[in-house]
């Protein structure tokens, strides 16, 4: 049987066995894959040589030894002190160098196009009123066991719409201020739990433990105790919100209840006498909203409104003044309760025993997929503790990051690491407050390598920031008076004096000419290593660009664990030189950006102590003169 096709004029066009059209059509196929397969070869091919030869992997015959010839060798290509002490016998420019480094085709740029996300605007809302003056219309506590990790990142999330440190409160300068507070504990032997929580601690910087009062009963009476002491350190607040790690709030909804009849007199006078709750449902009252006035209130008549059948002291004075009305002193009498069994509950496990309205806050969620779900049964917004500002204009956005990794070793060192983890942590936050930077401490020990995690944390923020600064934790910063802008000034000093040998050409043009090459070739400022300590970086400072992370990229593609990522930094320098063009090191003499404790000198900017078998006697007796002196 023959198959016949025909043309729209009903003439035969063709006529062929089937089988024989089949033939015809897999020899077709056949060869049009050879084809498509042979220019896949060569797509991939010519791709995989373009991306070695510009350096966005290592080579298999990377070098482990720890020779670093190359970085002093003056005929290298790498920004160093050694390649500008030739002369061409002329004008004083070093000729051959600067034009190379000017003119020759920027293998990064495409790379810098396509790979580097712009620094993030912190300014994501419509104008916004910056609170600075230390007085808040809400404080709100929320008291979490020391395991409850999980649920206080919910809840910061929740809550203030904090979903990592990346991009973090410079200082709460919105309308509320929070914190959590930690009951006393006893991990025993759970050393990897307490190091963990060190790290949550440094890194969000709004955790109180009551360590102190271990042995002893922790209870409302305790936190108000506390709070009363704020004051101390110029908090000041309109109402207090107290909330267990077991309930979720509408924080808005509070603030706008407590607000919208401020013009009435008599409700603005009771305002801050207020306490507003749910009283009568066990349970219930682990949420309660209260005025300063009423705070002191029931301090002071603690004793007397106490009731056996109720653990918290708002609770007992509820029930105090309810069954006492007619003979309360008249302090007790102008204390206003607000007993709202509708808009405060308790879980029982039914999402649709949860009114949408007027529900403000639900208790007993045990289970944090709990806590998800009611927040979004509720549609419950966050409220953001600080607003993001934004740097001056023409102001680079700059970070401080450092690790929040603080293990104890095994050098049974006396005092530990650990042990000055809080003070190392601020004076790197004390710094970065005083100018305005972001300071994102991380944890950096997930690989099993500690120093790993340096170059991780880096890549990480890199692309929020314009430059970021890394500081080891056994790095001290002694002079709070360099900011980075004032480095980068002294930079293009530095590199005009290289670039331009004449003595009789003035340091206005030597600088001019030095901030030209930084400002379009330098990536990344490092002090060059001491004699014998290559292996220690200590700090140092790198732009967001395509650069950057090609450089990141082919540091952390070196897994060897023989070698610790500090020599991996001035391996991957060694290995490929062209890495090095963009590279600014610093000899000490040119400028201390680091020093060593034998060089270091008053007026340093940083000591690291990074050589030390333990430093953290060294780092501790540091830190508190530096904190004496800027102080």
């Amino acid at each position: 049987m023959f198959d016949i096709l025909r043309t729209n004029n009903n003439s035969i066009s063709s006529l062929e066995p089937r089988r024989y059209r089949r033939q015809k059509l897999n020899t077709y196929l056949a060869i049009f894959s050879i084809v498509f397969a042979i220019i896949i070869i060569f797509i991939l091919f010519f791709s995989i040589q373009n991306y070695y030869s510009n350096s966005i992997g290592l080579s298999s015959n990377v070098k482990t030894n720890n020779s670093y010839s190359n970085l002093n060798d003056s005929n290298s290509s790498g920004f160093k002190n050694e390649d500008y002490n030739k002369t061409d016998g002329s004008n004083g420019y070093i000729e051959e160098d600067l034009d190379n480094m000017e003119d020759e085709e920027d293998e990064f740029e495409n790379v810098e196009n396509v790979v580097v996300n712009p620094p993030i605007p912190h300014d994501k809302t419509e104008k916004i009123e910056i609170n600075t003056s230390n007085h808040y219309k809400l404080f709100i506590l929320i008291t979490t066991e020391l395991i409850d990790y999980r649920k206080r990142n919910l809840l910061r999330e929740i809550l203030f719409g904090i979903e990592n440190n990346l991009e973090p409160c410079i200082s709460y300068n919105m309308d509320l201020y929070y914190k959590f507070l930690i009951p006393p504990h006893d991990l025993g032997q759970n050393k990897e739990l307490y190091e963990n929580f060190i790290s949550e601690i440094i890194e969000n910087n709004d955790i109180v433990e009551f360590q102190n009062l271990l042995g002893s009963n922790f209870t409302q009476e305790t936190i108000l105790n506390w709070v009363q002491t704020q004051k101390d350190y110029n908090i000041t607040f309109d109402h207090l919100v107290l909330i267990d790690g077991n309930s979720v709030t509408n924080l808005e909804e509070i603030d706008f209840n407590l607000s919208q009849n401020t013009e009435d007199d008599e409700y603005s006078a009771n305002l801050p006498k207020v306490i507003w709750g749910n009283f009568e449902t066990p349970s219930a009252d682990n949420i309660v909203v209260i005025g300063t006035g009423a705070i002191k209130t029931i301090l002071e008549n603690k004793d007397l409104v106490k009731h056996l059948n109720y653990s918290n002291l708002i609770t007992q004075a509820y029930f105090y003044t309810k069954e006492n009305f007619e003979s309360l002193s008249n302090n007790l009498q102008s204390l206003f309760f607000l007993n709202d069994n509708q808009g405060f509950i308790v879980w029982n496990g039914k999402m649709e025993n949860i009114p949408q309205t007027p529900t403000i806050g639900v208790g007993n969620l045990l289970m944090a997929d709990d806590l998800i779900k009611v927040t979004e049964h509720l549609s419950i917004p966050f409220v953001p503790a600080c607003h993001l500002t934004t740097p001056s204009e023409g102001e680079p956005r700059i970070a401080v990051v450092t690790s929040s990794s603080f293990e104890d070793d095994s050098k049974n060192c006396k005092p530990s690491i650990l042990d000055i983890s809080f003070a190392s942590a601020n004076n790197k936050r004390k710094y970065s407050q005083k100018y305005g930077y972001s300071f994102i401490p991380l944890q950096t020990s997930k690989r099993g390598i500690v120093t790993w995690g340096r170059i991780d944390a880096i890549k990480r923020t890199l692309s929020y920031y314009d430059w970021v600064l890394w500081i080891d934790t056994n790095s001290v910063i002694t002079n709070y008076n360099v900011s980075i802008s004032d480095l980068i000034e002294k930079f293009y000093l530095i590199i005009g004096k290289r670039a331009i040998y004449n003595v009789d050409i003035d340091e206005k043009e030597k600088y001019e000419k030095g901030k030209e090459i930084f400002d379009k070739k330098i990536n990344m400022v490092i002090a060059e290593p001491k004699e014998g300590d290559e292996g220690d970086v200590g700090m140092l400072l790198i732009k967001n660009s395509g650069w950057s992370f090609g450089f990141i990229r082919n540091v952390q593609a070196v897994r060897d664990k023989s070698t610790v990522e500090r020599g991996t930094i001035w391996r991957v320098l060694e290995e490929f030189p062209e890495f090095q063009k963009r590279v600014l090191l610093l000899s000490h003499k040119e400028y201390p950006l680091n020093s060593s404790p034998e060089d270091w000198k008053k007026g340093d900017f940083i000591i690291n102590y990074g050589s030390k078998k333990c430093p953290a006697n060294s780092i501790a007796n540091s830190l508190k003169l530096n904190l004496e002196k800027n102080s």
